[in-house]
């Protein structure tokens, strides 16, 4: 149980340690920006660049209009090692986000659907060199489709979830996503226990469309920017059953450009942190305590200001942690050491 909750923890970390929430009031001066073309990484190459002063830097926001459509690919290298086993994985989604409303109280209705899903996961001895385990997975392989061996994968492509999301990029409330849930546990072949169903709908939508869209989204600062172009979140985030993450990242704008009236911005972060237990019930019988942690980044993205959407996002993240189980029927006492990187590409695609 405690591995699983590290490996899921490990999962999400990058989520809550580059992006935060927030209820703030929207802005008022919002601009509006130019309706022409949404500008991608591509576009870059001819941009003008402007000095901070030029650019004109005081609040960012979230900008959406109804009927915006946002097309991302997301690429992720991990590697963990966790006793004798060394764990690889690679991974492309692709996933749309249309825009369906901006409502009266300055948030907006966001569709979000996957389109594509490919997986390569690699497990090796690490002393023998051994594979232990070997798969892949692509939605464009008919037969992987229809197979109830990928479920988690394939009860995703094609399902539209909407997002609340506020003028930070903060999500207020994820929809239903009991399509998703149907088909997984269809997929278990199992009988459901009670909860069993809105245990893994939270799940999902923490775990798949929480963590896709923080780590798209460049968390913006409460305050209007100073003239130093930086501004910090420190945040602690609750992860799985057992552990919280307490972080703090700081963002820097390097550089501003200018192409077709949007302002688009260079953002580069670190993040720093460590995990921490949350308290066990008695009847769990088991304690659990963290040894040693560490949590260390760094992101670099592009920020169409004028927008308020990303246009492109690069992030590593480390993580080492070792923890101490307790209990049981005999009173053993484990050892559970893991660490991993992981390191996402983000792109908005033409």
């Amino acid at each position: 149980m405690v591995r699983a909750c590290i490996r899921g923890a490990a999962l999400t970390i990058i989520a809550c340690a580059m992006w935060s929430c927030s209820a703030d009031n929207a802005p008022k001066d919002a601009a509006t920006a130019d309706s022409s073309a949404v500008v991608t990484a591509g576009d870059t190459a001819q941009a003008t660049t402007l000095t901070l002063q030029e650019a004109a830097l005081d609040t960012f926001a979230v900008r959406y209009r109804a009927g915006d459509v946002l097309r991302y690919r997301v690429t992720q290298a991990s590697e963990a090692v966790q006793d004798s086993t060394i764990a690889q994985q690679r991974s492309a989604h692709v996933y749309t986000k249309t825009v369906r409303s901006v409502n009266p109280d300055g948030t907006f209705t966001v569709a979000m659907r996957f389109d594509s899903i490919n997986v390569a996961f690699t497990a090796r001895n690490r002393a023998t060199g051994a594979t232990l385990l070997n798969k892949t997975y692509s939605s464009a392989d008919s037969s992987q489709r229809s197979s109830a061996e990928f479920t988690q994968y394939n009860a995703l492509i094609g399902e539209s979830v909407d997002l609340t999301i506020d003028h930070r990029g903060g999500i207020v409330r994820i929809g239903s996503v009991s399509k998703i849930v149907d088909q997984l546990l269809k997929g278990a072949g199992q009988n459901t226990p009670p909860g069993a169903k809105e245990q893994l709908s939270a799940q999902v939508q923490g775990a798949i469309y929480a963590a896709f869209h923080g780590q798209e989204i460049i968390p913006f600062p409460a305050k209007p920017l100073d003239s130093t172009g930086r501004w910090t979140n420190a945040m602690t985030t609750p992860i799985a059953e057992l552990f919280s993450v307490a972080t703090t990242a700081t963002y820097n704008v390097t550089s501003v450009k200018k192409i077709r009236n949007h302002r688009i911005a260079t953002i580069d972060a670190s993040v720093t942190g460590a995990m921490n237990v949350r308290p066990l019930p008695r009847e769990a019988g088991v304690t659990v305590s963290i040894d040693k942690s560490s949590i260390s980044g760094s992101s670099a993205a592009l920020l169409d200001v004028d927008g308020g959407y990303t246009i492109s996002k690069k992030n590593t993240i480390s993580m080492n942690v070792t923890a101490t189980v307790r209990g049981g029927q005999r009173g053993e006492r484990q050892t559970v050491s893991m660490s991993q990187t992981m390191r996402y590409e983000i792109e908005l695609l033409p």
